[in-house]
């Protein structure tokens, strides 16, 4: 998994229901697995934020997808994914 693009990803962190997602314990998963990346990957975090930021309006269009399918806020999703986002967003304060 530390080997994949953004888009997957964020592909990966959309799977679930958004429901679940937004859940206490989503929300928790979503920390733990940036979390690991941060403290166990760190090397390939440059990458993936580098090609995040790239791939930002892609990414955008799957999270409102998302909450369209899902009949959900896109807000409620990006809360879910905050810790994500605001990683591609300040990815020029972290390198």
């Amino acid at each position: 998994m530390y080997k994949l693009g953004s888009v997957d990803l964020t592909k990966i962190l959309l799977t679930p229901d958004a429901k679940d997602l937004t859940s206490t314990d989503g929300l928790r998963q979503v920390e733990d697995m940036i979390g690991k990346f941060v403290l166990e990957k760190w090397q390939e975090l440059g990458r993936i934020l580098e090609d995040a930021y790239k791939n930002r309006e892609t990414i955008q269009m799957f999270i409102e997808d998302k909450a369209k399918k899902e009949n959900i806020p896109v807000d409620a999703i990006k809360q879910a994914l905050s810790p994500y986002l605001i990683l591609i967003h300040n990815k020029n304060q972290i390198q």
